[in-house]
């Protein structure tokens, strides 16, 4: 048996040779054919990418004062430099364009969505919605020019007055502060003061604070700064291991027993950005980063949810993705200025607060819980 096993392993590695040789010319052929293939590709590509630039520096769009721009100028004084696939081919420059080339003169104009959402975005069936700031804004930035816009064109800040924040507690490690809503909680693009800036100016350059999470623009509530770079770490592991409890408080836009949802329950949504329409978010089952939130209806009151949540996880906009998606509860935040029943209208505050922080700090040992009064 060992010598016939002797002879199998030889008569297969024989085998195995003579097939190689067999096999030879062909990987060859495959070879020269694949890298045929290559070269076409790159060809194509190349191809492909002058027509594209092509189209983009003919295509011209007018604005209100008869001037002319192609897209290639128009998105070269954006971030993006570029423009998108299927930039200037939405109903709202179609419509402008036809309107100019007939010399007339735009009176009033709006978009809304019909039907269902898709591809994991959230929007409501008839509502309202402001152009997607990757690929319309910019076109329509520059055929809008000459007319007078009721509200601004980018209507993305509240019009509410912006109140300062407030320091509910202090050690020689880290402070909470009170954001008001409406405030940036990190410097933005807008001159707008931030929460940092604020800590920065109050402490001043003897004492280095940090942030070290963050709220939405629009949200209210706790947040926490340290000061030096081993309390933001520790804090900043303590929300990376989800040991920090985190509590928000919010409005939904209708009565939730109306809709039959559980009372209290789990919403796990992957969520990425939508990167032609940002700060939105999407929900992605393919790419999304995980998002769970636990929450628990506590009250009905004029029509309107109150409710309580509790997210084990951080992504941006999650609460509000999670609340008005139909994969998740299917009601949006009172006020929710992106993806609620007033979408672009920025007439009310978005009804949502982080109410309380609990966590135990591994330098003192000591177990801390703050609470923010809710402001709606």
């Amino acid at each position: 048996m060992i010598r016939q096993s002797q002879f199998e392993k030889d008569e297969l590695h024989r085998l195995k040779k003579r097939a190689a040789s067999d096999l030879e010319p062909f990987a060859i052929r495959l070879k020269e054919a694949q890298a045929h293939l290559d070269s076409l590709k790159k060809v194509r590509h190349v191809d492909s990418e002058a027509l594209q630039n092509w189209l983009f520096s003919n295509f011209r769009l007018l604005n209100a004062q008869g001037e002319s721009k192609s897209l290639s100028e128009i998105f070269a004084e954006t971030s993006m430099k570029i423009p998108p696939s299927g930039a200037g081919e939405c109903c709202a420059p179609k419509l402008l364009q036809a309107a100019y080339l007939q010399g007339w003169r735009p009176i009033a104009m709006a978009e809304y969505w019909y039907g269902k959402p898709k591809g994991g975005e959230v929007r409501i069936h008839g509502k309202h919605y402001p152009a997607c700031r990757g690929k319309c804004l910019p076109v329509l930035s520059w055929m809008l020019q000459g007319l007078c816009i009721e509200p601004p064109l980018d209507s993305n800040c509240l019009s509410a007055t912006v109140h300062n924040p407030e320091i509910i507690y202090e050690n020689q490690w880290f402070c909470v502060v009170n954001k008001p809503g409406g405030m940036l909680s990190v410097p933005g693009k807008s001159k707008a003061i931030s929460v940092q800036q604020w800590l920065e100016d109050k402490y001043g350059s003897d004492r280095p604070v940090k942030l070290v999470h963050r709220l939405d623009q629009d949200t209210s509530g706790l947040l926490i700064a340290a000061f030096g770079q081993l309390p933001f770490k520790v804090i900043q592991s303590l929300f990376a291991t989800r040991r920090i409890k985190k509590t928000y408080i919010a409005e939904l836009e209708g009565n939730y027993e109306s809709y039959n949802i559980p009372q209290q329950g789990r919403i796990e949504l992957p969520l990425s950005p939508d990167w032609l329409d940002r700060p939105r978010q999407r929900i992605d089952f393919d790419n999304g980063k995980a998002a769970v939130t636990d929450y628990e209806f506590i009250g009905i009151s004029t029509g309107r949810s109150r409710i309580m949540f509790r997210p084990l996880t951080g992504r941006t906009h999650q609460l509000r993705v999670h609340a008005a998606s139909e994969m998740g509860l299917g009601i949006p935040i009172a006020g929710d200025r992106l993806y609620g029943k007033n979408a672009g209208d920025g007439s009310e505050r978005l009804h949502l607060h982080a109410q309380r922080l609990e966590f135990t700090f591994p330098i003192d040992g000591q177990r801390y819980c703050f609470e923010s009064p809710v402001p709606f």
